[in-house]
């Protein structure tokens, strides 16, 4: 499961690096010049966009365990990775005072803080609620935000982009994990396949869409059935490999929030991110622009990491010398 942690927030990374090409967005007539180009980075969308919702069902699958420590550690994470980019020479430091102090410079850290706050709660209604309140509870709220999300486009589920679909993903994950449906006992293989078919299908989706239509019909929004199906298969999958606990992997893993923090802060991502990205389609070879892009993504995620166990051993310094104080 600390691999699909790692994985999620590498897809990240990813999705984000799809969108520094052109054409982004995509529209009618770049599909119907260049279809098989517009596909294929459909497809790269399509095989990330799991990224986010997989991560907050992994906090549900093992239930977040709520503590102020935990909540002021994961604060003080995000506040350390912003003090130290807004120090890069770019035009955007000297702003960013009241956005660091604030926690204003990533959604997904102050969706997640509220739902990181309320997850007591949720907690005592997934183990303690009969089993038929519970799946009430779900299909009521997922019939609910796909007609206000989804279909209408409500401002509450801002596209998946704020709090109240990461409860709804939190609480499906508390019930797969505690009641084990049929549907979550299938062998690793199938979850695969349907993750995979889901991607091909939201990708193919998205060109005949355009095509024909000239919009994608919002395929690539989080609260999309689809995009939920295919990040429970993704969840599921991992759930079913069967791997020794590896020492790299938890390593890693544990600081891979540092590579979201690091490349979404937007003192480094647009100037140098994007930019970087970016410089190398100005090269005659694709697959130059590939290896390089892959290469430029595994230093920033292992930057991101590396960073992180920085702040990590200050924290911890931190929490060494509250200890002595109180003792004194």
């Amino acid at each position: 499961m600390e691999l699909l942690r790692l994985m999620s927030m590498a897809l990240v990374l990813v999705i984000h690096a799809n969108t520094a090409y052109q054409p982004w967005p995509i529209d009618q007539t770049d599909v119907q010049a260049v279809p098989v180009h517009c596909f294929l980075r459909f497809l790269i969308e399509s095989l990330c966009i799991v990224c986010v919702n997989a991560f907050v069902l992994l906090s549900g699958w093992f239930g977040i365990k709520f503590s102020l420590r935990r909540l002021l550690s994961f604060i003080f994470q995000v506040l350390f990775f912003s003090l130290i980019l807004s120090f890069l020479p770019n035009h955007q430091g000297k702003r960013l005072i009241i956005d660091i102090v604030t926690l204003n410079q990533y959604w997904f850290v102050r969706a997640y803080i509220i739902l990181f706050i309320i997850s007591p709660a949720l907690n005592l209604l997934a183990e303690h609620a009969p089993k038929k309140v519970f799946q009430y509870v779900l299909v009521a709220f997922f019939v609910m935000q796909t007609v206000f999300s989804y279909i209408s486009n409500s401002s509450w589920f801002d596209d998946g982009f704020s709090p109240l679909p990461f409860i709804g993903l939190y609480l499906l994950s508390r019930y797969i994990r505690i009641y084990q449906p049929k549907f979550a006992t299938f062998k690793k293989q199938v979850d695969l396949a349907v993750y995979l078919g889901v991607t091909v299908l939201l990708a193919t989706l998205s060109v005949v869409l355009f095509k024909w239509f000239g919009t994608g019909g919002r395929m690539f929004n989080y609260t999309n059935p689809l995009v939920i199906l295919s990040s429970v298969s993704f969840l599921l999958f991992f759930t079913n490999i069967k791997m020794k606990d590896n020492r790299v992997i938890n390593w890693i893993a544990a600081s891979s929030v540092g590579a979201y923090l690091l490349h979404m802060n937007p003192c480094f991502f647009q100037s140098y991110y994007i930019h970087t990205l970016q410089s190398f389609s100005r090269w005659d070879s694709s697959i130059l622009i590939c290896i390089a892009a892959l290469v430029f993504m595994i230093a920033v995620f292992f930057a991101g990491v590396l960073l992180d166990k920085i702040r990590g051993l200050l924290w911890n310094g931190i929490l060494n010398v509250s200890k002595n104080a109180k003792r004194v």
